[in-house]
């Protein structure tokens, strides 16, 4: 009886026309890849022999942070604050230095992740004082959160006649709660930025520290309009495990979780969300990157994301304008949805805001470094279970943007420290080029 081995190939990025090149790892003892590869007529090389090599390229060494001797670089800030990468306990230790600083400044607890680290998140408020206890979904910690949203009900079915119909009505009743009374559109003023829900992906959580900063500084007037609300570290089991010296733990993609009878590790927490759960672009493979998890929401840190908006969903006079997820790599700026290339609603708003922030990004490096456009069409990869979906189809949030930050593929997930601001900068231009054009479209208008 003759029989298949399955091979176990790591997609960096997707195609996305017919002459894209496509980053892929291997175990470097897989010969079968190799001999699959000379069997069909597509060009290869072979970069580096082994991962080893790979992360030797950008690989650096660098003190663990000591609050004490360092001061002087987080207060006043310092340029090279920037120019390197944190383990998970240290960029908590630099966020609560600047929450103690900053008066508009909060950081909270929203859940704790499997292996119970505290999944955190950083309220920044210019105009006025905030109560924390209104933002914050789990005060305390304790992951007690409700599990109402894994009822069985896959938010992608609500209705695929033009998009996702229905799921924007803002003032319907969900689950028996009373609805939430809000304002016009235009007087959304709520930005959720989210980071770290990849492992490997250092860049994002760099740039969300970059982020959190500038917000809490900046005399924008732009900016300062707005109340933000900063996951640095969506993730935290899985990226404290990047910092490991197992082999291979650098480029881990996944959470931590651990399941009875099942030897591999993890939860891809981007397919993990309740829109059209596991049906595309995933895997019900426990071993493969992309495991979409035994059921929706089945995961503490996604469970504390979902809860987490909802509370902010629930607050009386107050909607989130825009949701902005960061990842690398790729240099794109995607909108909805990923899991089918149907139409989201205000497809017109998603199309004119996503497009000025590419224009704009583009215009301040110089060259069109970033593409963009709706993520199953231009991605060329539909995908099923994105954060990012999950919050566009509840209606959380009128604007939902998907930003795959710096490089193209140089170096993919091992993004130099000295490109960190760069990258951060790329997404501040990105999420001000948003707003600014969101507000010219609605000028006058209810």
């Amino acid at each position: 009886m003759n029989r298949r081995k399955c091979l176990i190939v790591d997609v960096w990025n997707r195609p996305s026309d017919a002459n894209f090149t496509v980053w892929a790892a291997v175990d470097e003892d897989d010969e079968d890849f190799l001999k699959a590869l000379d069997k069909i007529p597509i060009p290869f090389d072979i970069l580096f022999e082994n991962k080893a090599a790979y992360l030797a390229l950008v690989n650096y060494t660098q003190p663990k942070l000591d609050l004490a001797s360092d001061a002087s670089s987080i207060k006043p800030v310092r340029p090279s604050l920037f120019k390197r990468y944190y383990r998970y306990t240290e960029y908590l230790s630099i966020i609560k230095s600047w929450a103690d600083e900053f008066q508009s400044m909060y950081l909270i607890s929203i859940g704790k992740s499997f292996e119970g680290r505290v999944i955190p998140a950083v309220v920044i408020n210019r105009e006025s004082q905030m109560d924390i206890a209104s933002v914050d979904g789990d005060q305390d910690g304790d992951g007690d959160y409700d599990d109402d949203d894994v009822d069985g009900t896959d938010d992608s079915k609500i209705s695929h006649q033009d998009g996702i119909t229905g799921s924007h009505d803002r003032n319907r009743n969900r689950n028996n709660r009373q609805p939430n009374r809000r304002p016009p559109n235009n007087e959304c003023k709520t930005v959720v930025i989210e980071c770290g829900l990849h492992a490997r992906e250092w860049a994002s959580p760099a740039s969300c520290l970059y982020l959190i900063h500038f917000l809490a500084t900046t005399n924008s007037p732009i900016f300062k309009r707005y109340q933000f609300h900063i996951i640095p570290i969506a993730n935290p089991d899985g990226y404290a495990y990047t910092w490991s010296r197992v082999r291979g733990a650098r480029l881990w993609r996944k959470n931590r979780s651990k399941r009875a009878g099942v030897s591999c590790i993890g939860v891809d927490l981007n397919r993990n969300f309740n829109i059209d759960w596991c049906k595309i672009g995933s895997s019900r493979n426990p071993c493969k990157e992309n495991y979409c998890g035994p059921k929706p929401n089945s995961e503490p840190e996604t469970r504390s994301l979902v809860n987490y908006y909802k509370k902010l969903d629930s607050e009386p006079g107050e909607c989130t304008l825009l949701y902005f997820t960061i990842h690398s790599y790729g240099q794109w700026i995607l909108w909805p949805y990923g899991f089918t290339k149907n139409p989201p609603k205000n497809l017109e708003l998603l199309e004119t805001v996503g497009q000025e922030a590419i224009n704009r990004v583009n215009r301040n490096i110089g060259r069109r470094l970033y593409r963009g456009g709706q993520t199953a069409q231009a991605y060329k990869y539909a995908s099923s279970g994105g954060s990012d979906d999950w919050v566009y189809s509840r209606g959380f949030a009128d604007i939902a943007i998907t930003f795959e930050t710096r490089d193209n593929g140089q170096y993919g997930f091992l993004l130099p420290p000295e490109l960190i601001v760069p990258a951060a900068q790329d997404a501040k231009i990105a999420i001000e080029a948003i707003l600014e054009k969101r507000e010219t479209m609605f000028d006058g208008k209810g």
